[in-house]
């Protein structure tokens, strides 16, 4: 579990996809293959064709409503990264202090494997396992990958409609570009900002016995970190950037997502060493 500046996502993924050698991890039931998979058309009209039309008339006749829900998502899909991130921090916190109540921590702890890795193995397996985060993790990807093929569709399709209508005028790509731009900029601090709720979640219950702390102490250290970041982000990045007086919008764009990825990083650096000093004890 050795991470370096340039390692987020293979954190990401460890934690995500790949199994734990660890007690916690055991083979799954192999699947039910008695049931009779259901019919392509069955499949298209259940799972495309109903939840179109009923969305559909959704917005026909309860137009208020339908937006309260796009304003709900839009919220979600602003901050994703941290409600990701407090949602496991919570969640992944009470699941360990479960454990501890249920006697099955002490057990755990005392394999080979020892605490650090146990917590580890906690934490793979609820992100794993929990449907709510793996359902908004299929969310995101599939409205990343929406977004940045529109970027790409627009790209192509603005140079070609200014060609036919034989404009002579300078296609200017900079908004499509900083688009994209700021696509990325979400993306990597969503990632890194879950990853901060899942480190919290897996330190706090080496300090608190009784849910009802973990739950307050959690939130406070995880949206203190938060707040914390973002205020450094704006006092130094966002000021580099005003300093430099750079007069190009799009060299601005692309010095902010590597001055906040450069953060972030050294930030999730610094989180993963304040992590591992936990297990100070265990480390060989």
């Amino acid at each position: 579990m050795m991470i370096n500046v340039f390692q987020t996502w293979r954190l990401w993924w460890d934690l995500h996809q790949e199994p734990v050698a660890h007690p916690l991890f055991r083979p799954k039931d192999p699947p039910n293959t008695a049931t009779a998979p259901r019919p392509r058309w069955r499949v298209l009209l259940t799972d495309t064709l109903l939840p179109i039309i009923g969305l559909g008339f959704v917005l026909a006749t309860l137009w208020y409503w339908a937006m309260v829900l796009l304003g709900s998502v839009v919220f979600v899909i602003v901050f994703g990264g941290l409600l990701y991130g407090g949602y496991a921090t919570v969640k992944l916190s009470q699941q360990i202090i479960r454990y501890q109540e249920q006697g099955i921590y002490d057990l755990l702890a005392l394999t080979p494997s020892g605490r650090m890795r146990t917590h580890w193995a906690m934490a793979a397996r609820f992100l794993q396992d929990n449907q709510m985060l793996t359902v908004f993790r299929a969310m995101m990807t599939r409205l990343y990958l929406l977004l940045y093929l529109a970027a790409l569709v627009w790209l192509l399709a603005i140079p070609m409609f200014f060609y036919l209508s034989g404009e002579t005028q300078i296609l200017d790509i900079t908004p499509i570009l900083i688009f994209a731009i700021g696509v990325t900029a979400h993306v990597s601090d969503m990632t890194r900002a879950a990853l901060n709720g899942v480190l919290v979640g897996m330190v706090v219950p080496l300090y608190t016995t009784k849910r009802s702390d973990t739950l307050l102490i959690t939130i406070g250290v995880y949206l203190a970190l938060q707040a914390l970041f973002y205020g450094i982000y704006l006092v130094v990045g966002v000021q580099m950037i005003n300093l430099l007086a750079i007069p190009s919008v799009l060299v601005q764009a692309m010095l902010q997502l590597v001055i906040l990825y450069a953060m972030r990083e050294i930030w999730l650096r610094g989180l993963w060493g304040w992590w591992l000093w936990q297990f100070r004890d265990q480390i060989s």
